[in-house]
């Protein structure tokens, strides 16, 4: 009997000793956060210049000054162009829910290997070839080449995704999305 209480309290022992042993490991190390926190993105500006004439051919707006979600867009344009045509195009991104607005554009630029434009034509009548690289020879596409063709009504969808961490490789699948606006398009010479 006297052997059974002797293991009874070694286990005891042994069972204490390993949980007070537990309750002083450190905390485990916490998962690194996103060192970049997303930016509020009220507007997106799209500057279409002619590439043959090198003139400005139209400035294009989306506004949603108090975000997603809420009240409508204030202002969402367009994109009316030409069929059989070549657009060069620069994109800005504006937070305007701030006075004086926000040039999130830079921060886009300083921070290039972690974000890519994606283009998508609802009907493929917009092919755009993205023109401005990062640091890593990866498109960015805040400066494209668009050219068009005939009849070209449709959608075009802009994604700006946000692939921080080193993830950046070219595929438009990875990463968060930022901002997301799709166009109506409408061809102005049918």
């Amino acid at each position: 009997m006297k052997s059974n209480k002797h293991q009874f309290l070694l286990l005891f022992v042994i069972a204490s000793l390993s949980l007070f042993i537990t309750s002083c490991e450190k905390d485990p190390k916490p998962i690194d956060e996103p060192t970049n926190e997303g930016e509020l993105i009220t507007t997106v500006k799209i500057e279409l210049t002619d590439s043959v004439t090198g003139t400005l051919f139209r400035t294009l707006y989306f506004k949603d000054l108090d975000g997603e979600g809420g009240n409508a867009p204030s202002q969402f344009d367009t994109i009316k162009v030409n069929g059989n045509s070549t657009y060069l195009c620069k994109i800005f991104l504006l937070d305007e829910s701030k006075n004086p607005a926000e040039d999130i554009t830079e921060e886009i630029k300083e921070e290039a290997d972690e974000h890519l434009f994606v283009f998508e034509s609802s009907n493929q009548k917009i092919k755009v070839n993205l023109t401005d690289k990062d640091k890593n020879n990866l498109a960015v596409g805040l400066d494209s080449k668009w050219k068009t063709l005939n009849d070209l009504d449709g959608k075009l969808k802009i994604t700006l995704k946000h692939q921080p961490n080193g993830i950046k490789n070219g595929s438009a699948l990875l990463g968060e999305t930022d901002v997301e606006v799709n166009f109506n398009v409408l061809q102005l010479d049918k």
